[in-house]
């Protein structure tokens, strides 16, 4: 995997990695929400709003999660199969090919116009 794909995938991973902890974090704040309230911490509306909101955010990052995890797949599949090579600024110009890429002089070659 070249330098480009490998720096994409650490990145990815990182995010889901973030998503994964702060799902963590919600989960633990949910398991000490009702022992808060009968302790006397926080009332019970604030139980019924902290709740709803700690549910809520957890669906959310569940769903950003799922969403990252298959877009990924069917980005990197989509890359293998067309032998996409991912460029860096680092990366020589000759070593570009703007072919493979679908633009010929700076042009996207389905429209000449662009």
């Amino acid at each position: 995997m070249d330098t480009a794909n490998a720096s994409l995938e650490r990145k990815i991973e990182a995010q889901l990695a973030e998503n994964e902890h702060q799902l963590k974090q919600i989960a633990g704040f949910k398991s000490t929400l009702y022992e808060n309230m009968i302790n006397g911490i926080i009332s019970s509306e604030d139980y019924k709003t902290f709740r709803t909101k700690y549910a809520d955010d957890a669906g959310r990052l569940q769903q950003a999660i799922g969403r990252s995890i298959f877009e990924t797949a069917r980005w990197m599949e989509w890359v293998r199969k067309n032998g996409v090579k991912l460029y860096t600024a680092a990366t020589p110009f000759e070593e570009i090919h703007f072919d493979k890429l679908g633009y010929f002089g700076g042009r996207d070659s389905k429209n000449p116009s662009r």
